[in-house]
């Protein structure tokens, strides 16, 4: 998920460097309200105290970080 330009974000290099990787990678994109570019990516491993999967970054969340830091060296 990245902030809709509606929200006054601006279409930076972190959403769109982000955004292209997940394309390529075949996973689905969608624009929400939810995010900031401030911390570049954070994996969700719990919502309410509540554990997500394995409660830790899985392996596309891994990958996409990986294919980002790539892009941003």
């Amino acid at each position: 998920m990245t902030p809709a330009r509606h929200c006054g974000m601006l279409e930076g290099v972190t959403s769109k460097s982000v955004m292209d990787i997940a394309v390529r990678m075949g996973i689905k994109i969608w624009k929400t309200t939810l995010t900031g570019t401030a911390a570049e990516l954070i994996p969700v491993v719990r919502i309410d105290n509540r554990v997500i999967g394995a409660g830790e970054p899985g392996p596309v969340f891994n990958k996409l970080l990986a294919e980002f830091r790539e892009i941003v060296r």
